[in-house]
């Protein structure tokens, strides 16, 4: 080995070997002296027969003096550089081979492996590894690194800040071949900077070992772009395998998956400031403790790129919160551009497996499906946490999925404030999910929630779930007017599930044209299956049924406003009770004024074969008029106490000369057990009615008519039935000159009625234009008629004008 030095007095008494003499290891070389400030060292090596042409070097020592470039052909232990004139570098530049690869078995087993360089260090390059040993650059905050190159990895061990390297100036551009490791010690494996960090590219992985904060990259200003070319794998120490930028880093690209470890915060990304464009070419998976494999940024995150899955810890956890922000990204600003390339899946954490913003998130793209899990908020996309913050379009490649966590597999620009009413919340501008959206056990999971909607498709079905709220769709907030669904087109079936309000479209103002292509089916909790809203609902469509269940308001359409045109491809059907139960609005429509309905099937109410109550059940009811009402099939209530009935209050327009409350009714079966009546309110009986104005325009039924009724603008006074000589005019208005009526009535099949004595049954009102059935024809004239009985045998049918 040949030591050259382009300034100073070197001899041998600089000079300090372990092992025989000039010819062992050289442990020592002492720069101290004066006349090597500013001074070049190279060492070369002449490649002896069966030799590596490699020699290590022990201790370099100039402390006090600034050095030029030291180059070394093979590992040094350690140097000491840079005097306290801070206006020049400590040392220019470092070549070595490594560093610390040998421990200190090159400085006899003595000293240490920390290195200190006063000032700056103009360029390091390690063309190896560098392990264990440490470099600091220090003296204030010109302290600076000018680049860093490390072809080999940056291995940490045992020791606290073995394998580290840091600088309280701003570092240029780092390069390592392999990987960022950490060891055992506190801070092994890792790289500092005060000042500003240029750039960053890893070939390898940044990989967390077994000690607090090793196996990381930490700065403390400005982050220019970084790039991992494999994993970000978090270790079993606390935030371990890990990123931190405490202000803005400018791009983060990981070419494989970021990977929680075991350790609480271990393949963590923490940026302070903003984030640019985020990329992970694989997955990000959590770990087995509290922000293990989590991103969080405190500013704006630009973009957000996940090739592959989200994938949180799913086991039981053995403490509250072990598990939670696993495999998460939290914004505290907004969010750009977010795409996950397959599935979204919480765990046992909260929040675990989730993207969330306290601002807005612009759009959202994942290609598998959004699963929640037992956390609370697991699995889930969420806007505007703290602030109204909303969200852009989102398109879930397959389904949307709850959990038993609350609000977990949820798709949410609200906050629990929103959700309550007692808060605004954001809107989601459109929703697209390929598969079907599922409820869980959780409250309010496997939902979509926001102040409004632009247009909701989904592909396949939307399912309650046993949790209050799951499978379901809701606009929330404390702004009414600003709340809505443009659209909602479902491929498959609404079903209610166990649980209140699931499996429900649900808004708080006005909702657009709906379109289901299956059924809407009613479950076991109330309020589930439906489709309602506080506001209007325009055009809806159910290429299936519309079928109550077993909780009350199930298998209905309610709005308090206006309801657009109803087809229902099949059946209007309530639900039946049994024992001591009570239902009621089940196989239901309601709105304020309904412009239409047309059911391909039949309309029935279901069976009372309990001590209870059924009712509103197999019905249509408007609170002010209904446009043509076609119903293909029957309409069949199951006992004339337990009917179907059709009603309309009308407009009580003041100065008007008419009041079509029914526009007309088609029937293409039979009617048994029903009524059709005008003049009635929502929630009115028979006996009280609310406008004897109201008119009822052409009723044609093709079968038979069987114990039914029809009334307009008259009670039934006695509650006998109509048809009897004490029917009544409804009493209000009080004047005017508008008279109840119904247009026409025709029945292509004959009027049946019962033996039961004291039942009664009719078509009544100020006026009916003509009446016809089964070979008769009614004889009625423009003046009052008398009563006329339209069953001779049983006498408990009649047509009576008031």
């Amino acid at each position: 080995m040949k030591i050259t030095a382009s300034a100073g007095p070197l001899d041998a008494a600089d000079l300090t070997f372990v092992g025989a003499g000039t010819g062992g290891q050289l442990a020592r070389l002492n720069l101290t002296d004066g006349g090597f400030n500013g001074a070049n060292i190279t060492f070369t090596v002449t490649k002896a027969a069966n030799g590596d042409g490699l020699a290590a070097v022990g201790f370099i020592d100039a402390t006090d003096r600034d050095l030029g470039t030291v180059t070394v052909k093979g590992d040094l232990g350690q140097i000491e550089a840079g005097d306290d004139a801070y206006a020049t570098p400590g040392l220019e530049a470092l070549n070595v081979r490594s560093m610390g690869r040998y421990g200190l078995a090159t400085q006899g087993g003595a000293g240490d492996l920390r290195s200190d360089i006063a000032s700056a260090l103009g360029a390091l390059n390690v063309a190896g590894d560098f392990k264990d040993a440490s470099l600091f650059v220090i003296g204030n905050t010109e302290a600076d690194i000018g680049s860093l190159t490390i072809g080999g990895s940056l291995i940490g061990g045992a020791d606290q800040f073995s394998g580290y390297i840091g600088c309280e100036g701003a570092l240029g551009a780092l390069k390592i071949g392999g990987d960022l490791r950490g060891g055992a010690g506190l801070g092994s494996g890792l790289i500092e900077a005060v000042g500003k960090l240029a750039s960053v590219t890893i070939a390898g992985s940044i990989l967390g070992g077994t000690g607090k904060s090793s196996g990381g990259l930490v700065n403390y200003a400005d982050m220019g772009p970084v790039k991992i070319g494999r994993d970000l794998r978090g270790g079993a120490g606390e935030g371990s395998g890990f990123l931190a930028c405490d202000k803005d880093l400018a791009s983060l690209s990981i070419g494989g998956s970021l990977v929680g470890g075991i350790g609480q915060s271990s393949g963590n990304v923490g940026v302070v400031g903003n984030l640019g464009p985020l990329k992970i070419g694989r997955d990000l998976i959590g770990g087995y403790n509290r922000f293990a494999g989590c991103i969080e940024c405190g500013g704006f995150l630009e973009s957000l790129t996940i090739g592959g899955a989200i994938v949180a810890a799913t086991i039981t956890p053995h403490f509250d919160g072990q598990f939670d922000y696993s495999a998460s990204v939290k914004s505290y600003g907004s969010i750009g551009t977010v795409k996950v390339g397959r599935d979204l899946s919480g765990g046992a954490g909260m929040e675990s497996g989730a993207i969330s913003s306290w601002g807005a998130i612009a759009n959202v793209s994942v290609g598998g499906s959004l699963r929640g899990g037992t956390g609370e908020s697991s699995g889930g996309i969420f806007s505007g946490r703290e602030t109204v913050g909303s969200l852009g379009p989102v398109k879930i490649g397959g389904g949307i999925v709850g959990g038993a966590g609350l609000n977990s597999g949820q798709v949410s620009a609200a906050t629990a404030a929103a959700v309550l009413g007692d808060a605004e919340a954001g809107s989601i501008a459109s929703l697209t999910v390929g598969g079907s959206i599922v409820g869980g056990t959780g409250v309010n999971s496997g939902a979509a929630l926001a102040r409004d909607f632009g247009a909701v498709k989904i592909a396949r079905d939307l399912l309650g779930g046993a949790g209050i709220g799951s499978g379901a769709v809701f606009s929330v907030g404390n702004s009414i007017a600003a709340q809505k669904i443009a659209s909602v087109s479902i491929g498959g079936t609404v079903l209610g599930g166990a649980g209140a309000f699931s499996g429900q479209l649900g808004s708080v103002g006005d909702t657009g044209a709906v379109r289901i292509d299956g059924d809407v089916l009613g479950g076991l909790g109330g309020d589930s299956g439906r489709i309602g809203s506080n506001a209007k609902i325009g055009a809806v469509t159910i290429g299936g049924s519309l079928i109550g269940g077993f909780g009350h308001h199930t298998g209905e359409i309610y709005t308090v406003g206006d309801l657009g045109p109803v087809k229902i491809g099949g059946d209007l059907s309530g639900s039946s009770i049994f024992g001591e139960a009570s239902l009621d609005r089940t196989g239901y429509i309601q709105g304020a004024r309904i412009a239409s309905v047309t059911i391909g099937g039949s309309v029935s109410t279901g069976f009372d074969l309990s001590t209870g109550t059924l009712t509103k059940n197999g019905s249509i009811r408007a609170v002010n008029d209904i446009g043509p009402v076609v119903v293909e099939g029957d309409l069949h209530g199951s006992a004339p106490a337990v009917s179907v009935i059709i009603s309309a209050r009308g407009q009580l327009a003041p100065g008007a000369t008419t009041d079509l409350a029914i526009a007309r009714v088609t029937v293409g079966g039979e009617v048994e057990n029903a009524v059709i009546r005008a003049g009635f309110g929502v929630d009115e009986i028979t006996r009280q009615g609310s406008n004897n104005n109201a008119q009822i325009g052409a009723v044609a039924v093709g079968g038979d008519w069987i114990t039914s009724s029809i009334t307009a603008g008259v009670r039934d006074g006695n509650g006998g039935g109509f048809g009897n000589l004490d029917d009544t005019l409804i009493p209000t208005p009080a004047v005017d000159a508008i008279f109840s009526r119904i247009a026409s009535i025709q029945i292509g099949g004959v009027v049946v009625g019962t033996n039961i004595v004291g039942d009664q049954y009719g078509f009544t009102a100020q006026q009916i234009g003509s009446f016809k059935s089964l070979g008769f024809t009614a004889a009625l004239t423009s003046a009052t008629d008398a009563r006329i009985v339209l069953t001779p045998l049983t006498s408990d049918i009649a047509i009576r004008e008031v």
